[in-house]
C-alpha cells in the first residue's frame, strides 16, 4: 500500500535523508519542497510504502500538485528540479502505481517522474522529455580536476581573470548579493528569449535551505558584477542550478574563474562531484561548456503517464516566443515570469 505524507511534519523524512540514500539530492530536501509551496502555492507531499506508525520510513517519492488554469492539473516529481529520484532499495514500482493512482482518483491532466537513475517504462507511463545531465567528477585531487580542464577555453580564461583582478564573493539571503545576481540573471534570461522565475523564488530557496544555498558573484575591479550562479550543497555534491553573466565582458573569463572557484571550495569539503545540471539535448554550445569543463554526460529520462506522444528531446519550439520575449524591455520581464512560472512547473 502507499502512503502519503507530509515532507515537513514527519521527521522520518528528514532522518531517512540522513542516512544516505542512492539517489538522494538536494531536490528531496524539505527545505527545497517548502521553496516550491512558499514561492508557486505547490502542495507538497512524499508517496512511500512506510506507513504511519511503521517505524523508519524505506522509501520515498516527493511530489507536487500543480493545479493551473492555464496548463492543466497534475502532479509532478518534481516542478524546476533537474531530477528527482525513487529513493530507497525497492518500491519504485509501488510507488509509479501510486502516483498513477492519484492522476487518476483526482482526474490530473497526468502525473510524471523525472528520475535520474531509475526507469518506470512498463509501469503505465510512456517517455515524455529526454536531457542530457552533466557532472565533474572531483575525486583524485586539485591538480588532477584543473588538468582535465579545457586549456584554451577554461584554464586560459581562469588565468585572465585572475589577471584582470576579478573578485569572487559569497552571498546568501544578503540584499546586494540577490540584486546583483537577480539583475544579471535577467539580462541573461532575456538574451536567450525566456522570462526570469520570479525574485522571490531565489529569496525562498536561499531562506528555507539556509547554508544548503548560496549565491558567488564575480565582480571587476571597479565594482560591477559580471557573473554569478546559485549552487546548492548536497551531502556529496553541490549542484550549480543558476548562472548568469554579462555578455560584454565574457574574455574577462568570470565564469570559468567562479566554476574553478566553487570546485575548489567542493574539493576542500570533501566532496566527490559537481553536478552542472540537465541540459537540451540540441543545446550544442552548452553541452560543449559543460564538457570542457570536465563534465561527463549521462541521459536524464522524463517519464509521463497518461504516456506523452512520443518523446521530446527537451527545448526546441517556442521560437516565436522567445523572439517576443528577447524583445520585451528588461524591466518588464521579471512582471511577466512572476505570471507565468507557477503555470510551467
Amino acid at each position: 500500500m502507499v502512503y502519503e505524507i507530509e515532507p515537513g511534519r514527519d521527521p522520518r523524512w528528514a532522518a531517512f535523508l540522513s542516512q544516505g540514500p542512492r539517489g538522494g539530492s538536494v531536490f528531496h530536501t524539505p527545505g527545497w519542497l517548502r521553496a516550491l509551496e512558499e514561492t508557486y502555492g505547490y502542495r507538497t507531499s512524499v508517496l512511500t510504502t512506510s506507513g504511519p506508525g511503521e517505524g523508519a520510513i524505506r522509501n520515498g517519492l516527493p511530489v507536487c500538485r500543480v493545479s493551473s488554469w492555464a496548463t492543466g492539473r497534475r502532479a509532478v516529481s518534481l516542478p524546476f528540479s533537474d531530477y528527482c529520484d525513487v529513493l530507497g532499495e525497492e518500491g519504485t514500482d509501488e510507488l509509479a502505481a501510486g502516483l498513477r493512482a492519484i492522476g487518476e482518483a483526482e482526474r490530473l491532466r497526468y502525473v510524471e517522474m523525472r528520475p535520474a537513475l531509475c526507469g518506470v517504462g512498463g509501469a503505465g507511463f510512456g517517455v515524455s522529455q529526454r536531457f542530457w545531465r552533466h557532472a565533474v567528477d572531483l575525486r583524485g585531487g586539485e591538480a588532477a580536476v584543473y588538468q582535465r580542464l579545457h586549456a584554451d577555453h577554461i584554464r586560459r580564461k581562469i588565468r585572465r581573470a585572475e589577471r584582470e583582478r576579478i573578485e569572487v564573493r559569497e552571498g546568501r539571503g544578503d540584499t546586494a548579493a540577490v540584486d546583483a545576481f537577480y539583475r544579471l540573471f535577467t539580462r541573461t534570461r532575456r538574451r536567450h528569449g525566456y522570462p526570469p522565475p520570479p525574485r522571490v523564488w531565489f529569496a525562498n530557496v536561499l531562506r528555507q535551505m539556509g547554508e544548503a544555498a548560496s549565491l558567488r558573484v564575480a565582480y571587476r575591479a571597479n565594482g560591477e558584477a559580471i557573473g554569478t550562479m546559485m549552487l546548492l550543497w548536497g551531502r556529496d555534491t553541490v549542484y550549480y542550478k543558476y548562472g548568469a553573466s554579462d555578455e560584454r565582458h565574457h574574455a574577462l573569463g568570470a565564469m570559468p574563474l567562479l566554476f574553478w572557484d566553487v570546485m575548489r571550495e567542493a574539493i576542500g569539503r570533501g566532496l566527490a562531484a559537481l553536478d552542472l545540471g540537465r541540459s537540451d539535448l540540441q543545446g550544442a554550445g552548452l553541452i560543449e561548456f559543460k564538457e570542457r569543463l570536465g563534465g561527463e554526460r549521462a541521459e536524464v529520462v522524463y517519464w509521463r503517464s497518461p504516456a506523452a506522444d512520443g518523446g521530446s528531446s527537451g527545448g526546441g519550439g517556442g521560437s516565436l516566443a522567445r523572439r517576443v520575449f528577447s524583445s520585451l524591455p528588461e524591466s518588464l520581464l521579471p512582471a511577466v515570469g512572476s505570471l507565468l512560472y507557477r503555470h510551467i512547473g
